[in-house]
Formats: structure tokens, C-alpha cells, sequence
């Protein structure tokens, strides 16, 4: 990726008879073929102009466009007059061009997506993240500042840039550059931030310290003073939740988990009670339809049409039968499957309690030790059944062979 920044420093440095203004600077330049493509790039990005005047021997010729510029242009005798632009700092590019520190820091796009690298005018000072400079690198962090008012903003539905706890807190971010004299480390609040348990009391919390240090500071003034006891503010918070931690009942924890074992056990057993309902009317079923079959016929019988008759009859009465059994047994099975999806949903569930809660996590242990026994023991039930079914099939079997 192109540095404007880096390009705009090694244009700028080689300028002579240079003039400042307000948003621009202008003087002159011998060009070669390496500054006439810098300078071309910066023009396509609105950071120069896209033509220049040129002198020869001290007396302009007038405006040539970089494009239609020539190695003749190259010459010793030929200087060019440069003009150059600052970068705007409201579009949010990953460059700054200003004239120092208070521009850049007094920009809200700069700290809320900080720049990978910037040139100064002022001092003609170019900076990026591996320039060394201390201020610069703790320029970079200051985003986390902005990041950490934008959270407790949105988590207490507020306005931008406000906290609301009790009352509104508005915060107007103009730093200086004292500001960067002082280290901005969040990671112990990042991982405060990213905890599952007690989220709504931690984001409480944080208002509550927050507001609390700021109060009393003027609204433009809060956001240095965050950044330079930003430490002190880190070092409440975490007390404040260590408290809370210290004084949370652990007797909503039990609740929780008990609920769950109860839950899942009255699952299980359910999915055996469908069952068992079901195979409660399968035997009036079958003796009725058993009851149908007729016995062995007479040879007199035999010789009569009353043997295809029994033989149609008793055929229908089987394949009935059979029909019974067979819808039974698929229930059985997908109760069967059912009581597998309910295993793996709540090994799911609890691991996910002993991840929250590893204080009780023997007893969550013995909580799933529990509902495992009832599972095997509802799944003994279910294989049972169908074995139960596979016997009633047999003796139909048995039954409508005997008869003939």
C-alpha cells in the first residue's frame, strides 16, 4: 500500500524557496524522472497540482501538466513551481498530512481510525509505527479511549459521545499533544469487557467509574483527563468488580443448573412415556385382531370354497397386524433418536455452565453424572420396547402359520 505521507515528506524536503499558507505549500523543484512520478501520484490523490509552472534560467514559460511533461523539463537551468496540498482529515484515510500535533489530535476522524503514518509541516517531521517515537505510538492507542466511551454509550442507549448513568455525561474529544506523554493500555479492560458472566453488571460498573472520575471536568476537558489517569480509571474499575465478584451469591448459580437438571430429566422421561402410552393399546389391539384368525379347517371344509375364504381373511389379518407393529417400532426408534439429540444438547448446555462457572464445576459433574443415569436407563426402556415388538411380530407369525 502507498505511503501519501512518506511521498508528500520526500517532496516537500526537497523543495527551495518554500512558502507556507494556510492549506497548501508551494516552491520550487528540479524534476527528474523519480519526483515527477511522486508527484503525479499525489496529484491523482488531490495532495498537488496536476500542473506546474516552469522557470528557465529565472523566467517563466508558463504552466505545464504533469503529463505532458518531458525529460527536456529535467534540465539544470529548469525549475518548476510545486504546489501541495494537506490532506483532508475528515475522509478518514490511513495518512495524515497537517501542520502538527493540535490539527491532528483535534480531529475526531483521527482518533477514532487512527493513521498509519503522518507528515508534519511544522518541523517537517514524518512519523509512523516503526519511527520509534513514543508520542506516535501512543497516538495509535488513543482509540481506545474513544472506543471504550462509544461501548458504555451504546450499552446505556445514550447520544454520541454520552454516557448516561444517572445522569448524561457528554464528552468532546480535543486533546493536545502533552496527551501523548502518557500510556493508554486497555487490555485488562478488553477482557473485562469480553466476559459472558455478569455482563450487565460490568458494563454498570464502568459507567458508574466513569462518571464518576469525569463528573467534575469541563466536557472538553474529559477526554485528556481520561487519557492521563486513564491507569487510575482501570485500576477502579477492576477493584469495583472485584468486589462485586467477592459479594456475588453463588446460590443463583445452583439455581440455574438445577433448573437445568430438572429440565432435562423431565425431557427424557418424557420421551418414554410417548412410548410406553403408545404400547399400552397395542395388545387389545392384537388380541382383537388375532382373535380374527380362524383356526385350522375341517377336511371337509377344505374341499369346500370356505378355505380360500379363511385363508384371504386370515392373510389381511396379519398384514393388519404386522402394520401395528411395524408404525410401533418406528416410534419407538425415533423416540429412540430423540433421546440422542437431548443427550447432546444438554453435554452442551453444561459444559457451557462449568466454562461460566468453574467454582462449581464438581457439582455441575455430578449434575450431568445424574442425568446420564437416567438417560441409560430410558434408553434400556426403549431397547426394550422393541424388543417387545419384535416378539409380538413373532407370535403373529406363529399364530397365522399354526392356523393353516
Amino acid at each position: 500500500m502507498t505511503d501519501f505521507a512518506k511521498l508528500f515528506c520526500e517532496i516537500s524536503l526537497s523543495l527551495t524557496d518554500k512558502e507556507t499558507s494556510h492549506d497548501q505549500i508551494s516552491g520550487r523543484l528540479q524534476l527528474n524522472r523519480d519526483n515527477l512520478d511522486i508527484l503525479k501520484k499525489l496529484a491523482e490523490n488531490q495532495l498537488a497540482d496536476g500542473s506546474v509552472d516552469c522557470i528557465v534560467d529565472g523566467n517563466s514559460i508558463g504552466g505545464v501538466a504533469l503529463e505532458d511533461i518531458e525529460e527536456k523539463y529535467f534540465h539544470n537551468n529548469i525549475k518548476c513551481e510545486v504546489t501541495l496540498h494537506k490532506s483532508d482529515l475528515s475522509k478518514s484515510l490511513n495518512y495524515a498530512i497537517c501542520n502538527n500535533w493540535f490539527d491532528l489530535l483535534n480531529s475526531e476522524y483521527s482518533i477514532k481510525k487512527p493513521v498509519e503514518s503522518v507528515f508534519f509541516i511544522e518541523g517537517e517531521t514524518y512519523l509512523n509505527s516503526n519511527s520509534g517515537s513514543l508520542k506516535f505510538n501512543n497516538y495509535l492507542n488513543l482509540h481506545q479511549v474513544f472506543d471504550l466511551i462509544s461501548f458504555l454509550s451504546k450499552s446505556t442507549n445514550s447520544w454520541d459521545n454520552t454516557i448516561f448513568y444517572q445522569r448524561p455525561i457528554k464528552f468532546v474529544f480535543s486533546l493536545s499533544e502533552q496527551d501523548l506523554d502518557y500510556l493508554i493500555d486497555t487490555t485488562a479492560l478488553t477482557n473485562l469487557k469480553n466476559r459472558d458472566l455478569h455482563q450487565e453488571a460490568i458494563v454498570n460498573l464502568m459507567c458508574k467509574e466513569v462518571v464518576s472520575f469525569v463528573k467534575d471536568i469541563d466536557e472538553r476537558q474529559r477526554v485528556s483527563y481520561l487519557v492521563q489517569n486513564f491507569n487510575s480509571l482501570i485500576s477502579n474499575i477492576l477493584l469495583s468488580y472485584q468486589s462485586y465478584t467477592d459479594n456475588y451469591s453463588f446460590d443463583k448459580v445452583r439455581k440455574e443448573y438445577n433448573e437445568k437438571k430438572t429440565e432435562y430429566i423431565k425431557k427424557i422421561n418424557d420421551t418414554f412415556d410417548s412410548v410406553a402410552t403408545k404400547m399400552l393399546a397395542v395388545p387389545a389391539s392384537i388380541w382383537f385382531a388375532t382373535a380374527q384368525i380362524s383356526p385350522r379347517s375341517s377336511l371337509k371344509d377344505k374341499l369346500t370354497n370356505n378355505y380360500d375364504y379363511f385363508l384371504v381373511k386370515n392373510s389381511i389379518v396379519l398384514v393388519a397386524v404386522l402394520l401395528i407393529v411395524i408404525i410401533l417400532g418406528l416410534n419407538i426408534f425415533s423416540q429412540r433418536n430423540t433421546l440422542k439429540q437431548l443427550k447432546s444438547e444438554y453435554d452442551e448446555v453444561f459444559d457451557n455452565l462449568k466454562d461460566k462457572f468453574t467454582e462449581e464445576e464438581n457439582k455441575l459433574s455430578e449434575v450431568v453424572i445424574d442425568i446420564n443415569k437416567r438417560y441409560k436407563r430410558i434408553k434400556s426402556y426403549i431397547c426394550i420396547s422393541l424388543f417387545i415388538c419384535t416378539i409380538l411380530m413373532g407370535s403373529v407369525f406363529l399364530l397365522y402359520f399354526k392356523a393353516f
